[in-house]
């Protein structure tokens, strides 16, 4: 007896052998498949964040005022996206909901859009903030570029206090930018800051989006944001 179960114990051994080894390989290999579409997916990521970087850089800069926005002409902000959405559009399965979303936000608090039909997406800004800083360079203000703005973000507040309006304006781009940024690091794979490691809003509780300089003529669009 004891030696028919050293017999099968000798004979069954090695076969459990090979047949975790050979679990442990198929498992080790799924584990590398599944890592390397996670890297390929990231640098799909990547590769998109750069196509699609300096155009929301420079919606950014010109609905806040900042940066290089006066090189950009109104008719060309249209233009930028444009193409930034169609980019997104077509990139969208390669990130998560939540990311469009955030996309989303970020464009409908710069611009108007379904504004009729054959009709232009328009610019949540007051026009006349631009028309004299434009004024300043080689090319006129063009009076046709008025008709690519809509005046309607924080509306009830316009009326009584512009500045109060436009300061409403500019800070729900500025959250919503930082949001879409925040939700490009997590989609790459670099941890986004906390709430309370954003150097903008320790600046902004104790200076408000108003007191941020605007206007400026700096050829660096982050110049006004780096921390103080």
């Amino acid at each position: 007896m004891m030696e028919a179960a050293q017999l099968l114990v000798a004979v069954t051994l090695p076969i459990l052998v090979l047949v975790f080894g050979w679990l442990a390989n198929r498992s080790l290999k799924r584990l590398e498949t599944r890592q390397s579409a996670n890297q390929n997916l990231i640098e799909k990521r990547i590769q998109v964040y750069d196509l699609m970087s300096e155009d929301l850089n420079s919606i950014y800069c010109f609905l806040l005022r900042m940066g290089h926005y006066r090189e950009i002409a109104p008719d060309e902000m249209i233009e930028i996206k444009r193409r930034v959405d169609r980019r997104a559009h077509t990139q969208r399965p390669f990130f998560d909901p939540a990311h469009q979303q955030r996309y989303l936000e970020f464009m409908d608090a710069c611009f108007r859009t379904h504004t009729g039909v054959a009709q232009h997406a328009k610019i949540r800004a007051d026009p006349a903030r631009y028309r004299a800083q434009f004024a300043e360079l080689r090319t006129p203000w063009n009076d046709a570029w008025d008709a690519l703005f809509v005046r309607d973000l924080a509306a009830d507040r316009r009326a009584a206090d512009p500045e109060a309006a436009d300061r409403a304006t500019r800070g729900v781009v500025d959250e919503s930018y930082e949001a879409l940024m925040d939700s490009f690091s997590t989609q790459m794979g670099i941890p986004a800051p906390s709430t309370e490691e954003h150097w903008w809003q320790r600046r902004r509780g104790t200076e408000p989006i108003d007191r941020i300089p605007i206007d400026t003529a700096t050829d660096d669009p982050q110049a006004e944001r780096s921390p103080s």
